[in-house]
């Protein structure tokens, strides 16, 4: 079995050798990417934090089964995502590691049913999330979701937070999801008081 940073290398190594052009969002840029594109949202429910990048759908497909082909699995992903999501601290993320960040993240997410469903249907150029949970004996949660509009922008920051609300209401308690049975066995999930 492959120890934490040896996973953590082969990840970084795919990444860097995936030919996709995944932009990280700097709120001084502008947030019209163009309408062919996954906006990809990483939500850190313990400390209030998130980034956003998009990436085109052609690149993201290819990206995927390049993934599918590799000897990756959805559970070494996930374990480098709550990895480096946990080690960070929202005053001393750059936007490099933001960008890296999310690349993890939309490589796990590519493992999701959500994805699936939305690549099944056509609908990739879709807002699509990933909120990190934390338990209260420190395990985390990854959360996937997706919202089909036509935007072709960012959400705002207030919709963003909202939607976090909504989602957190979904889970938390609802011993009848996967998520909420998961963090049930975290012992909760704590939680940013933005999210309270």
């Amino acid at each position: 079995m492959l120890e934490p940073r040896a996973i953590f290398d082969r990840v970084i190594e795919f990444i860097d050798c995936t030919p996709w052009d995944l932009r990280y969002h700097l709120e001084s840029e502008g947030s019209d990417f163009g309408g062919d594109k996954t906006r990809i949202y990483l939500v850190d429910t313990l400390k209030g934090w998130y980034a956003h990048a998009a990436v085109s759908v052609v690149d993201y497909i290819e990206a995927a089964a390049e993934l599918e082909r590799s000897d990756i699995t959805h559970d070494q992903l996930a374990l480098v995502a709550n990895g480096v999501i946990h080690g960070a601290r929202d005053d001393s993320v750059t936007p490099e590691d933001a960008e890296l960040y999310l690349s993890i993240t939309a490589l796990w997410l590519a493992g999701t049913g959500t994805f699936k469903q939305l690549l099944e249907s056509g609908a990739l150029a879709a807002h699509v999330f990933a909120f990190s949970y934390t338990g209260e004996g420190g395990s985390m949660v990854l959360r996937p979701t997706a919202a089909i509009d036509h935007s072709v922008n960012f959400y705002p920051i207030e919709e963003v937070l909202g939607l976090t609300r909504q989602v957190i209401a979904m889970d938390v308690g609802n011993t009848s999801s996967h998520v909420g049975r998961s963090l049930a066995a975290a012992g909760g999930a704590k939680l940013s008081p933005m999210f309270l």
